[in-house]
C-alpha cells in the first residue's frame, strides 16, 4: 500500500511543473465572466458523468461545487432453460466535491487549470436472483462502497464563441474507502476499509463548458 502513496507526491510534482512551466507566457484574461457550469464523462457512451458549477474569485481563480461520478446500469437475464432463473444486476454511482481551481490564459483563446476538491462518492451494485427456492432474505447479493479524499485536476479549455469552450481534464486522486459486501446465499459477508488512489482513463476527462 506504501508503495502506491510514493505516486502521490509524483502527481503534485508533475501539476506543479507543468504550470508553473508556463507562468511566464501568462495572457491577461480577455474574459469577464463570474459563472460557469460544465459537463464532463470519460467515455462517448457517458458514464463517469460529472456535472459542476464554478464561481469566479477574482481574476486567476474559481470556486467549484458539482456532482462527480455519475453512472448507473440495469441489466437483466432470462432464462434459458427449466434449470437456469431471470436475474436482475443494478449498479449506481454518485458523488458530490467542492474545491478551487486557479485558471492562465496561455492566448486570448486556450486557458490552463490546475486546482484541487475534497470528493465523497457512494457506489451501489445488487445482484439478484428469480430462483423460488430460496427465501426472499437470499436473493439479493449486495456491495456497498462509500469513499471520500482528495481529488486534483491538470487540464486545458479552447474558447470557441464568447460562451463556450471545450477540453480535457486529468483528475488523479487519493481515496479512503468503507466497503460491506453481503452474499446472503453463500453466508459472505464482508466489510473492508483502506486507502487508493486512483489515475487511470475514467480520470481523463474531457469536457464542454458554458460561460456567462
Amino acid at each position: 500500500m506504501l508503495s502506491k502513496f510514493k505516486f502521490v507526491p509524483a502527481v503534485f510534482m508533475v501539476f506543479s511543473l507543468s504550470f508553473g512551466s508556463v507562468s511566464g507566457q501568462e495572457k491577461d484574461s480577455p474574459r469577464r465572466f463570474k459563472n460557469e457550469f460544465s459537463v464532463s464523462t470519460s467515455s462517448l457512451a457517458l458514464s463517469n458523468l460529472s456535472l459542476r458549477y464554478y464561481r469566479a474569485i477574482g481574476q486567476s481563480y474559481r470556486f467549484k461545487v458539482g456532482l462527480i461520478n455519475i453512472s448507473g446500469g440495469y441489466h437483466q437475464t432470462d432464462p434459458v432453460n427449466m434449470l437456469t432463473y431471470k436475474s436482475k444486476d443494478i449498479y449506481l454511482s454518485t458523488g458530490v466535491a467542492v474545491g478551487f481551481e486557479k485558471r492562465k490564459y496561455m492566448t486570448d483563446r486556450f486557458e490552463m487549470t490546475v486546482g484541487m476538491d475534497l470528493q465523497m462518492t457512494y457506489n451501489y451494485i445488487n445482484h439478484h436472483t428469480d430462483n423460488p427456492s430460496l427465501s426472499p432474505d437470499l436473493k439479493d447479493n449486495k456491495d456497498i462502497k462509500y469513499s471520500s479524499g482528495i481529488g486534483f485536476v491538470l487540464g486545458g479549455y479552447y474558447h470557441f464563441g464568447e460562451h463556450f469552450s471545450l477540453g480535457f481534464e486529468l483528475n488523479p486522486k487519493v481515496l479512503y474507502f468503507s466497503e460491506n459486501y453481503k452474499d446472503q446465499l453463500n453466508n459472505n459477508s464482508y466489510k473492508t476499509t483502506g486507502f487508493d488512489y486512483s489515475l487511470t482513463n475514467n480520470n481523463i476527462l474531457l469536457g464542454v463548458k458554458y460561460i456567462w
